[in-house]
């Protein structure tokens, strides 16, 4: 993988945030502000901690990446981490606020914050104060009607879907197109709604099933032991807990106290309106992934003399994972641009391209999960031995993700790491695959992804990865991602910019399960390992240390469906796989050059 050389990289953050001090800007701080002294207590480095320091060194900051932050108003630039910073509004439907907001721009400072300088002293820059992903394209937009003090805010239905439409799905004014966003964050929510049932996640749902696009939204601050609320209770998007620190031998390993968590309650639809189903309590795990949320030193808008502020919730765990998430998305599209010499055996193929499904939403959450850090006290996402039924011990999760800290903490040099570990199956000449599977199966190094389709046809059910020998000291882990289908229903008003959301369906809920197989060196025979079986998540993950010297074979498995009201015959996966130890690569790349939310004004609370 060839990145820009850091001269370039370092050209490029100067030209685009108009910094002309000498020193690099490299990290949102996380430590203390004292309003009073004006001073800091600097600990720790956001940007540091989630690893994505790793992938600026490889030239990666964002700049291949869209990004949206659509909360109860907009990002303000009256503050210094984002003063100097282009900022897009999103269109906003004619009910909505035009206010700027504080808490907004907090978020929007870890997403893309640019840096300052500390006037009078204009040639003293801060370290701390450059988002996750600073190049990113941004949007900011509002949802709002009104806002209070409080942080409460009201919202209708246009006023709610028309940002998420457009961010979604991009848009023109004035002549001028503008693209859809790669990643959208949203640091709010509603703390009754659980089952996933109300109109705010269905149609979310709908929309990232439609545009694959990745949706972020924190989970919500009802810790120790409240459930993750609504909009982050959705099936397809993804929902971020919170890390407490920042003070203590080993800062943001547990969970804050505050953080929301599982297992959530799930609603089973009888019918695609959902009028009538079941509540099944307790089955979901609903946090997808956690990040540093306590202890931020962030923008504050409006107030020269007051230019931070102390900030802590799962609102800044979320934009934290969704900067990462937009590093990923630019890195992708960076191998993508690439032209690549790629050799199977004794044949040799020149200017292949990497399958652009690298950037599926699907394929990067997989990715994400699998390359966490569960390196964490108390991590368990209830793996336990148990009997196959053949009288062979197995070890089985019925959980997939642990119900606090989910695939545990996102770690975004090691994601690279995963997305960089390629074979030919990752290749495409002429919107092919390269290779194609023999029975169903691809041969693969010990670390990588894919992205597959699997069919309720005959034979279509099942497909498989073989790995290299795999060390007993290997420590392996898997994991898949897919959607639950979803519809909205939707009109629209003053030359299409209102959109207003009238209801939304479920389509179907297909039931994939992850399978690992090992098989001794020297044997004939694959024998069932592990098994990660949950019945009500759209991922699954799996996490263990080879027990002996083993050729490793991991299967998806489509297991029926939960519902299916529209006939669905397939469903398309994501998967990403990784070990302790550096793959073998079997084949050789070069690379060249480079409830229902009703019509009426609700209340909503920020995170």
């Amino acid at each position: 993988m060839v990145f820009p050389p850091r001269s370039l990289r370092i050209a490029l953050i100067l030209w685009l945030c108009l910094l002309v001090s000498p020193r690099m800007a490299h990290a949102v701080l996380v430590g203390v502000y004292d309003l009073e002294t004006n001073s800091f207590s600097t600990l720790l480095t956001l940007n540091d901690l989630v690893g994505a320091t790793g992938l600026y060194n490889q030239g990666v900051l964002g700049a291949n990446a869209v990004v949206a932050n659509i909360e109860a108003g907009f990002v303000g630039t009256t503050n210094l981490p984002l003063g100097k910073r282009l900022i897009l509004h999103l269109p906003t439907s004619t009910d909505a606020t035009t206010q700027v907001d504080q808490h907004a721009t907090m978020t929007g400072h870890v997403l893309v914050g640019c840096g300052s300088f500390d006037p009078p002293n204009v040639n003293t820059y801060y370290t701390w104060e450059l988002g996750i992903a600073p190049l990113a394209t941004f949007y900011t937009g509002a949802i709002a009607t009104t806002i209070d003090g409080d942080g409460s805010f009201s919202m209708s239905n246009t006023s709610f879907f028309t940002p998420y439409y457009h961010a979604m799905k991009g848009w023109t004014s004035g002549g001028e197109s503008y693209p859809a966003a790669d990643v959208i964050n949203s640091s709010w929510g509603d703390s009754s709604l659980h089952d996933g049932s109300d109109l705010m996640a269905l149609s979310l749902d709908a929309l990232v099933y439609e545009t694959k696009k990745l949706v972020v939204v924190s989970a919500g601050n009802d810790g120790p032991t409240g459930q993750v609320g609504s909009p982050a209770s959705g099936m397809n998007t993804i929902a971020v807990g919170a890390l407490g620190g920042p003070s203590g031998a080993n800062p943001y390993t547990t969970i804050a106290e505050f953080s929301s968590v599982g297992p959530n309650d799930y609603f089973l639809p009888d019918n695609a309106s959902g009028t009538s189903g079941t509540v099944i309590s307790g089955v979901r795990a609903s946090v997808d992934i956690v990040a540093p949320g306590e202890g931020f030193v962030l923008a504050y808008e409006g107030d020269t003399n007051q230019v931070y502020v102390n900030a802590g919730g799962t609102s800044f765990a979320a934009p934290t994972v969704a900067g990462g998430l937009a590093l990923m998305v630019d890195a992708g599209r960076q191998l993508m641009a690439n032209s690549y010499t790629v050799g199977v055996g004794d044949t040799t193929y020149i200017g292949v391209d990497m399958s652009d499904r690298l950037i599926d939403a699907r394929t990067m959450k997989a990715i994400m999960l699998v390359s966490a850090n569960r390196n964490l006290p108390g991590w368990n996402n209830g793996q336990t031995a148990v009997d196959d039924g053949n009288g062979h011990t197995i070890i089985r999760t019925t959980q997939a993700l642990d119900w606090q800290l989910g695939a545990g903490a996102a770690n975004f040099t090691q994601a690279l790491n995963v997305m960089t570990s390629v074979g030919a199956y990752n290749f495409t000449s002429g919107g092919s695959r390269l290779v194609n599977p023999v029975n169903n199966t691809f041969a693969v190094g010990s670390t990588g992804w894919d992205f597959n389709t699997l069919s309720t046809t005959t034979g279509g059910g099942v497909f498989g990865y073989e790995t290299t020998l795999l060390n007993s000291t290997d420590l392996f882990a898997v994991s898949i991602a897919w959607f639950t289908e979803a519809t909205y229903q939707a009109t629209f008003g003053s030359e299409n910019m209102d959109v207003n959301l009238e209801d939304a369906f479920y389509g179907s809920f297909m039931n994939l399960n992850l399978r690992v197989y090992l098989k001794a060196d020297g044997s004939d025979i694959f024998q069932l390992y592990a098994e990660s079986v949950s019945a009500y998540n759209t991922v699954e993950l799996l996490q263990f240390q080879l027990p002996y010297d083993a050729f490793v074979r991991f299967e998806v498995t489509l297991d029926g469906a939960v519902y299916n009201f529209t006939g669905a015959t397939s469903v398309d996966y994501g998967i990403a796989w990784q070990t302790s130890a550096i793959p073998e690569p079997a084949v050789y790349v070069q690379v060249f050059g480079f409830a229902i939310l009703m019509i009426t004004l609700l209340r909503r609370r920020r995170r």
